[in-house]
């Protein structure tokens, strides 16, 4: 939730529609293993991973909001 309130505060609200996640599994069924590749504006960011899809998706969100609060980096939302 707070990515896509960042995004909003830049874009208005057609910042909505500017991330995008690709979401996979690996392992068996009792170990399953998500990862979340995030977008934003047709470029990757980060890949998070969790037990749960959701997980996932807030892991690698969570990944981006640092990226964007590090000083030394120099790319932005």
């Amino acid at each position: 939730m707070t990515l896509n309130d960042r995004i909003q505060k830049v874009h208005g609200m057609g910042g909505q529609k500017m991330v995008r996640y690709g979401n996979h599994k690996e392992g068996p069924a009792h170990e399953v293993v998500w990862y979340s590749d995030v977008y934003i504006g047709g470029s990757y960011w980060a890949t998070g991973y969790g037990r749960q899809l959701h997980s996932a998706e807030e892991d690698a969100a969570r990944q981006v909001l640092q990226i964007v609060d590090n000083p030394y980096d120099s790319r932005s939302l």
